[in-house]
C-alpha cells in the first residue's frame, strides 16, 4: 500500500490540497483541530491593528477620568462633592453618558474601575 503513494510529487499533492481547500468554507476550515490556533497566531497583529483602527475614536479610561475632573485635582473634587457615594454615582452617570454617545466602547464602560 505504501508504494501507491511514492509516485505523487509535492506539486501534485499541493494542487490537490488547494482544490480541497477551495471547496471548504471558512467555518469548515476552522473546524479542523488545531487550525484556529495556528491561523489566530498568524493573523494576531493584523487583527489587533484592524481593531485599534476601528476603535481609535473611543476615549481611553484615563481620558474619561481627566475630562470628568475638568482640571481639578482629586482632593479638590472630593472636597467639592464632600460625599463619596454621590461622587461615584456622578462618575458612573458621566461614563454612562459617554457610552451612550459613542465616545467610549461598551466594553470599556463595563470593565473600567470607578476611581472614586
Amino acid at each position: 500500500m505504501t508504494d501507491a503513494y511514492e509516485p505523487i510529487t509535492q506539486e501534485e499533492f499541493d494542487k490537490r490540497l488547494l482544490a480541497m481547500l477551495e471547496e471548504m468554507t471558512a467555518a469548515q476550515l476552522l473546524d479542523i483541530p488545531g487550525i484556529t490556533e495556528i491561523v489566530s497566531e498568524h493573523f494576531n497583529n493584523d487583527i489587533l491593528c484592524d481593531y485599534e483602527a476601528e476603535n481609535e475614536h473611543y476615549r481611553t479610561e484615563e481620558q474619561c477620568f481627566n475630562s470628568f475632573l475638568r482640571g481639578r485635582t482629586m482632593r479638590e473634587i472630593k472636597h467639592e462633592y464632600n460625599d463619596d457615594i454621590m461622587l461615584r454615582e456622578d462618575y458612573n452617570n458621566y461614563t454612562d453618558m459617554l457610552c451612550k454617545d459613542g465616545e467610549i466602547s461598551s466594553y470599556l464602560y463595563n470593565n473600567m474601575d470607578n476611581p472614586f
